[in-house]
């Protein structure tokens, strides 16, 4: 399992905004566990957890990118 955590932000509104997700340890925590197929999404509301979910679609570029075969994933979000 990888496990990612990055400061909560207010979908980049401005600078300011970034920083107060920083000063108040507001933070996202993404885990991703490789599976041997399917895709299950668990911690956002359902309409959210299927294959355009953004997390899911950088998960699937960073495995690309790294040369590497995207099988099953469980991601959990925070």
């Amino acid at each position: 399992m990888i496990k990612v955590r990055v400061p909560a932000t207010s979908a980049n509104i401005g600078p300011g905004f970034d920083a107060l997700g920083v000063a108040l340890s507001l933070y996202a925590r993404v885990g991703f566990e490789e599976t041997e197929s399917g895709l299950v999404i668990t911690g956002t509301p359902e309409r959210y957890a299927g294959p355009d979910n953004l997390v899911y679609a950088a998960y699937r570029a960073a495995m690309e990118r790294m040369g590497l075969e995207v099988k099953g994933v469980n991601i959990n979000i925070e």
